[in-house]
């Protein structure tokens, strides 16, 4: 009996699952055929399909014509984004396997595709990182807010390689948490790919192994880099300097925001000095952290990562604002702490209230008040309440709470 339940729970799920890819590549195609082109997938993807047919330098000319062909179909004025090719070849290595894709539509869907199983595992595995028990229906839910959110669906259909590298720092969590050190190594090293989001968190988690001598997972982070950048130079051995270049060139056109950008327009005259004080302030509390005595504690290093990303804006380092998806996980580990304090009755409820009020104020946040100054509701307002309240629940994260049942077993 047992043997023939598990035997139709498995083709249950397997129809699932098959009728979820079906569905979301029929939804990708109806997405692609109401925009036919787009920036942040098209240009790598152009670029390295050139490379592979003729051998050219991905960075030149010649190839950001061809792009600008797709998408403006003409050259581009000299007042329009020349779509150059501005990431690093060590990072365009992981778009090779769909630059073999010849037809752009089927690559991008298949693109998509992987970006929203990435989406939902990096949901799944942040419930598993936080320790969040939660009934299936509720898991669900939670899923359904990451995937949903407004934080999501921009760069998902932007095309944004962003929620991969979100995708790479839950996992990495997930393993070194696990105490997979050379895995979470590997995949926290992923994620050097976005500085500009995660550049905080590196030189915490990079402090933090030093301090504890888990030189496993600096060895991760090495060998996989070391490879990428191996594997990069035996395909392009002189990818630096164009990649240098085309990078300045591509600046002023991908959309980069800061504190300084974001104060300075609200406040002319104390703008800069605000954004310097936000920066001190945050760069003086990570290095109070790493001085703690729960230093090798997991709760302890979860809550100091979540902050270190959440906080990461205020440092002041340019970002672009795709890079609000790094925003939901500090988010739902706050949510997490504060229902450890409900009793198993109430916290369903609080947690489906929360998300709920979270992703609609979200939505009406980036509906309404996006034009008025770029970043300030979107970002900047939901990044000083999320490290206000990851403070707020400090104590709670490091120390578990411990409920009567807890006490009674104990003794």
């Amino acid at each position: 009996m047992t043997k023939k339940i598990w035997y139709f729970r498995f083709i249950f799920l397997t129809i699932i699952c098959i009728g979820t890819l079906i569905g979301l590549a029929w939804g990708n195609s109806i997405a692609i055929h109401q925009k036919p082109v787009e920036k942040y997938f098209l240009v790598p993807w152009s670029a390295l399909r050139s490379f592979l047919e003729t051998g050219e330098n991905p960075y030149g000319g010649s190839e950001a014509r061809k792009t600008q062909g797709m998408f403006y179909g003409r050259s581009a004025n000299s007042n329009e984004d020349p779509l150059l090719l501005s990431h690093p070849f060590a990072s365009e290595i992981l778009f090779f396997p769909l630059a073999l894709i010849k037809d752009y539509a089927v690559a991008r869907n298949v693109w998509m595709l992987i970006l929203e199983l990435a989406l939902m595992a990096s949901a799944f595995l942040s419930a598993l990182l936080f320790e969040w028990k939660m009934p299936v229906w509720l898991l669900v839910v939670y899923i359904l807010f990451v995937v949903l959110g407004v934080q999501s669906i921009k760069p998902l259909l932007n095309n944004d390689e962003v929620i991969l590298q979100s995708f790479f720092f839950i996992a990495g969590l997930y393993f070194l948490r696990k105490k997979r050190d050379e895995v979470a190594g590997g995949l926290i090293s992923l994620t050097f790919l976005t500085p500009s989001a995660t550049g905080l968190f590196l030189l915490f988690t990079l402090s933090w192994i030093i301090l504890n001598r888990r030189w496993h997972i600096l060895w991760g982070m090495l060998m996989t880099l070391g490879f990428l950048l191996l594997v990069s130079f035996a395909l392009f051995p002189g990818w630096l300097i164009p990649f240098i270049q085309s990078y300045k060139t591509q600046i002023p056109y991908l959309g980069y925001t800061s504190t300084y950008q974001i104060l300075t327009k609200l406040w002319p005259a104390i703008g800069n000095k605000t954004a310097m004080a936000l920066t001190m302030m945050i760069i003086t509390l990570i290095v109070l952290e790493l001085r703690v005595k729960e230093i090798q504690s997991a709760r302890w290093f979860i809550w100091v990562a979540m902050f270190s990303l959440a906080a990461n804006f205020l440092l002041g380092i340019p970002t672009i604002q795709g890079y609000g998806i790094f925003l939901v996980y500090p988010f739902a580990y706050i949510i997490k702490i504060v229902s450890e304090r409900l009793t198993p009755r109430k916290r369903p409820f609080f947690i489906v209230i929360m998300l709920g009020i979270f992703f609609i104020i979200a939505w009406m946040l980036e509906i309404k008040f996006t034009a008025v100054i770029p970043g300030l509701m979107n970002i900047l307002f939901p990044t000083i309440m999320i490290v206000l309240s990851l403070y707020w629940i400090r104590w709670w994260s490091i120390k578990p709470y411990r409920t009567r049942m807890n006490l009674i077993d104990n003794e």
